[in-house]
């Protein structure tokens, strides 16, 4: 049995379980602010980031219309020294409506094959406002204990 923590507390669950969750985070209603999701997956076997990325990027091509994606930048997740992750935007249309993100994944350090997704989210094109304060969120990130 391993320890899952959560938000609200700690649980003793069965080793064969992985943590699939999402945290959605949505603005205020009339906020005009960025939906926030934080994500958790992990590598197929053999896999690396950049395939992780190329995986899910073209799963959701096919899902969703006029597709595009700007190339991926380093991204530093909290107070690492260096680089730990990648950030990219993307957009695509769906059900009629633009939507535009800001996209982040990292690998979580603990040697296990495992990321940490943060997409932020507007059904406008994203700001250059909008794109600090999804700088100044990833870079207040501190791992729990």
């Amino acid at each position: 049995m391993n320890k899952y923590y959560f938000q609200e507390g700690a649980v003793l669950l069965p080793e064969y379980l992985v943590d699939g969750t999402v945290n959605l985070l949505a603005p205020r209603p009339g906020s005009l602010g960025l939906t926030i999701a934080i994500t958790r997956d992990e590598l197929d076997p053999g896999e690396d980031l950049d395939g992780f990325i190329s995986r899910q990027m073209g799963d959701v091509a096919k899902q969703v219309a006029k597709f595009s994606r700007q190339p991926s930048q380093q991204a530093t997740l909290g107070r690492a020294a260096k680089p730990n992750g990648v950030k990219f935007k993307l957009s695509y249309k769906q059900q009629g409506r633009f939507t535009y993100h800001i996209q982040a994944i990292f690998l979580v350090p603990d040697g296990a094959k495992k990321t940490l997704g943060f997409a932020f989210t507007s059904h406008a094109e994203i700001t250059p406002e909008q794109e600090k304060l999804a700088d100044e969120i990833l870079a207040s990130y501190v791992p729990h204990d």
